[in-house]
């Protein structure tokens, strides 16, 4: 670049940095702090306050390099240090000193300083990006913005480096040479285009107007290094990993690609960003703002043993790319992690077990970070030492691990673990709003209320740039778990849903109306009204229990709003309002579940899948509906009649137990889902029923007896029904009591029976026992009435989804108690994600001996184990909608037991 000398910066020219700097508050800067070549092996460090002899030292290179959102790096290779700032507050103000300790008594250390201002508003001078690369003979542009007050100063774009070199903005040499400056005094917006570039174009620069500076940094990347990702990768058949690929700011909008073949002019293009995003086993997702793109690759087999690329397209022609050995073993892999996505938050700390083999052993084991640029860390080396931010500890007989102290936000991304010349992918996200910090950041704060069981989050001032998935989660053992997820969309037009006002308020006895507009692409679309408390909860515009005379009144004027009008107020009514779902499953080791996935009409014919893992964009799919529908112990089947598809799990073992996924594809996208927790496990249940079918014949009677544990003695027993909604009736109420047709009689030493008199066919149904925290289902069938030739009653044959019963006969004028001779499975009912409709679970049991109705002294019996109602304090997972809602649901073993 064709640079004049300027005196701008500070300090003798053997240290340089900006001079004046204003940052927003609550923001972030970096600040680079060149020095002279002889300084290298020198400590640097960060001063605070004036005059220089009394300034107090923050951080410094030789001591641990981060302290009160303050850290420090060097870069010795390039003789720069840089400091960054975060969450910079108006108290942060002042006078700060890049600083080099020379040594020796009585030799004052060099030093360069800088005036940092820290403002409420807009900044007087910024830029869009602090960071922007390009590749070897492209260009790249930095838009600086400025303020009124700097409108008629002079404007320039200077370089850092052996000295301080500007260009200023109308003069000759800004016109000439490969850096063009445009100043828009209209706009206030000085663009930088420095053209041609060249890796020596690498470094720090900085955007100046008036007396103000603003850091700048360019990375200059040759052709085959505008995309990055790993080299050489082993994974163990069966399967799967995710594939980063990191790409330069000018390919955002560019199409990319997954390719396979040794050689780049021949390889054949798998998937690719602007068609249909997976193929098989392999899918491809893009996110611009990160500039990566990630390639998941499922059910790997040893055939699949090959090279890839990851590649970008430039003018309709496959360019640029990044090769990777892949080979796929059916043994244990060279090098692998123990988790390839961890989380925590800010001000925490995360560790990444990397395990290597034999062949290994002796290699050198490093810890690199994909961005602009790959940047490595070495076991053994001073910055990765016990006091460092980045430790590495290595146990030279299979494991290194890695630990990352203090973390920042923009530690977030894409990393790997490396040992010789493997690579294995790690993913670290860091959260930076939790309820046990300040709770207020920006514009966005936290609130918890542990009496709802609610936690609140305010986004204020938001902007179309503020559009992101985010999610509510918890943490649990100091790590970050479970969540919900919500995609937030900032519109400068009319949100396509809005209510007038989000908080209403009333007087018992009183009423309150809300009003929820909507736009014309929702005209005709069901309006729902919905609940969230332990359950959630749905009424539909136009059904009988939201007409007129109702409680609650929903009125659709089909053109652009609806109408809730919530009458006869009562305190209980108080709360949130809005729409979600949850399920976790225990199962006994050795033993199979059959889980039913109830999915909305218009999914009817579109392809089903069963998926494996914690977080929906990466989970892999197991089996589909529109492939074989078996694998291994997996299989699916699809019943579009009855809009639902069933996945049945065999001989589970205790390391089956993980997260999985009831999905269906849309325009050849894994799309929508209901979330399960599978547990394998053995134990005893808490919560059982002596049967969970029972069936009586209409007008007469059933009776279930619920069976419970020491520890259950003197909490709460209910009983629920599961339908559009759940509602519960709680034991000694006045409507479950002796004349009730519900009647619900505890003995407080280990049973509660429930009888349901004067039975309709619209009885029939899921229902479940309760006690504490632990529920079990049961399913009723009730029957019309039919004459015999002896002119008794008997109910008709009994229905199930899944039937493999003899069924048995009832003596007339008796409570029904129809045993189930040899029962297969039991149904257990969840509430699918995408709508408040019931799905069923359906475990296996083992037989047992056919009879009717067994004598009660008889021998073992199957009784039917209990669903563990996980409470929020335990932090678990919480439903993907709405966290903390409702409690998660545990379904326990199935287990013999012999009665007493």
């Amino acid at each position: 670049m064709a640079f004049h000398k300027r005196t701008l910066g500070t300090g003798a020219d053997s240290v340089r940095t900006v001079s004046s700097l204003t940052v927003q508050r609550g923001g972030s800067v970096t600040i680079p702090c060149h020095y002279d070549e002889e300084y290298e092996h020198h400590v640097k460090y960060w001063c605070k306050g004036s005059p220089w002899i009394s300034c107090t030292i923050v951080v410094r290179t030789d001591s641990p390099q981060r302290k009160e959102g303050v850290s420090i790096t060097d870069d010795p290779a390039q003789q720069v240090f840089t400091v960054t700032l975060s969450d910079l507050q108006v108290n942060d103000a002042g006078w700060k000193w890049c600083a080099v300790e020379k040594g020796g008594y009585g030799t004052p250390d060099d030093k360069a300083s800088i005036s940092l201002s820290v403002t409420a508003g807009t900044p007087d001078l910024s830029v869009e990006k602090n960071r922007v690369s390009g590749v070897e003979g492209g260009n790249v542009s930095i838009l600086c913005h400025y303020g009124n007050s700097l409108r008629g100063t002079q404007k320039m774009w200077c370089s850092i480096g052996d000295g301080v070199s500007c260009v200023t903005a109308g003069s000759s040499g800004a016109s000439q040479s490969r850096v063009r400056l445009n100043d828009d005094e209209t706009q206030g917006l000085l663009t930088v285009t420095v053209r041609e570039l060249e890796r020596s174009d690498t470094g720090w620069y900085w955007c100046a107007a008036g007396g103000l500076q603003i850091p700048v940094h360019i990375y200059v990347s040759n052709h085959t290094n505008s995309v990055r990702t790993v080299s050489s990768l082993t994974v163990q058949a069966g399967g799967s990993v995710t594939i980063p690929c990191h790409y330069d700011e000018r390919y955002e909008h560019h199409v990319k690609y997954w390719c396979k073949g040794y050689h780049w002019n021949y390889c054949t293009p798998i998937v690719r960003t602007d068609s249909p995003q997976r193929k098989g086993g392999v899918s491809i997702t893009d996110d611009p703002a990160q500039q990566v793109f990630t390639v998941t690759l499922s059910d790997l087999q040893v055939n699949d043993s090959d090279t890839y690329w990851c590649a970008v397209e430039l003018d309709g022609i496959l360019e640029g790319g990044a090769k990777l050995n892949l080979t796929v073993t059916t043994g244990t892999p060279d090098l692998s992690v123990e988790k390839n996505r961890v989380s925590s938050f800010v001000g925490k700390s995360v560790s990444i077990r990397c395990r290597y083999g034999d062949s290994l052993q002796g290699k050198q084991r490093k810890w690199c970070r994909i961005g602009d640029q790959i940047s490595c860390l070495e076991a053994g080396a001073v910055e990765t030492s016990q006091n460092s931010i980045i430790q590495i500890s290595d146990d030279n007989i299979g494991q290194f691990n890695v630990t990352v102290r203090e973390l920042e936000r923009s530690n977030t991304g894409w990393y790997w673990c490396a040992a010789g010349d493997l690579q294995i992918p790690v993913h670290i996200y860091v959260s930076n709003l939790r309820t046990d910090s300040p709770q207020r950041k920006g514009g966005v704060s936290i609130t918890d209320d542990p009496a709802q069981h609610v936690f609140t989050v305010t986004l204020s001032d938001l902007r179309v740039n503020d559009s992101d998935w985010f999610w509510c989660s918890m943490e649990v053992d100091g790590i970050l778990e479970g969540g919900a997820k919500l995609n937030l969309t900032v519109t400068t037009g009319t949100p396509d849903l809005s209510v007038e006002k989000n908080r209403v308020s009333s007087m018992e006895g009183r009423s309150v109306r809300v009003l929820c507009r909507y736009g014309n692409s929702l005209q005709r679309t069901q309006k729902k009204w919905c609940r969230i408390g332990d359950q959630i909860s749905c009424l539909e515009a136009g059904a009988v229990e939201t007409s007129q005379n109702s409680i609650i009144q929903i009125s659709d004027d089909d053109i652009r709003q609806f109408n809730v009008t919530v009458r006869e107020l009562e305190k209980s009514n108080t709360g949130w309002y809005c729409v979600r779902t949850v399920s976790s499953l225990t199962v006994q080791a050795g033993g199979s579940v059959t889980i039913p996935c109830h999915y909305d009409e218009r999914y009817e014919h579109h392809v089903k899948y069963w998926c494996k893992g914690y977080h929906w964009n990466y989970c892999t799919p197991i089996v589909r509906t529109d492939s074989p529908q078996r694998k291994g112990g997996v299989s699916i089947t699809d019943d579009p009649a009855q809009q639902v598809f069933t996945v049945t799990l065999s001989d589970l073992q205790v390391n089956d137990s993980d997260w999985f996924w009831c999905s269906m594809e849309v325009d050849g996208i894994l799309e929508g889902g209901a979330k399960l927790n599978l547990t394998v496990t053995t134990g005893t249940p808490d919560l059982s029923v002596e049967k969970n079918r029972v069936s009586g014949v209409e007008g007469g009677n059933v009776t279930i007896h619920c069976l419970y544990g020491n520890s259950l003695q003197g909490t709460q027993k209910k009983w629920c029904r599961i339908g559009d909604q759940i509602s519960c009736l709680e034991a000694g109420a006045v409507e479950t009591s002796q004349n009730s047709i519900i009647q619900i009689s505890d003995d407080d030493i280990g049973q509660f029976n429930v009888t349901v008199r004067e039975l309709e066919r619209s009885d029939t149904g899921w229902y479940w026992c309760a006690a504490g925290g632990l529920q079990i289902p049961v399913h009723i069938y009730v029957s019309e009435k039919t004459e015999t030739t002896a002119g008794t009653t008997q109910p008709s044959v009994l229905s199930t989804v899944t039937q493999h019963t003899n069924s048995s006969t009832t003596a007339p004028g008796t409570d029904a108690e129809v045993g189930e001779s040899d029962i297969h499975d039991i149904l257990i009912p969840f509430l699918s994600e995408t709508e408040d409709e019931v799905a069923y679970i359906s475990v296996v049991t083992k037989k047992r001996s056919s009879q009717s109705k067994p004598p009660a002294d008889s021998g073992d019996e199957v009784t039917y184990s209990s669903i563990v109602l996980q409470h929020r304090e335990t932090g678990q997972r919480a439903p993907p909608s709405c966290v903390d809602a409702a409690d998660a649901i545990t379904y326990s073993s199935v287990a013999p037991q012999r009665k007493h």
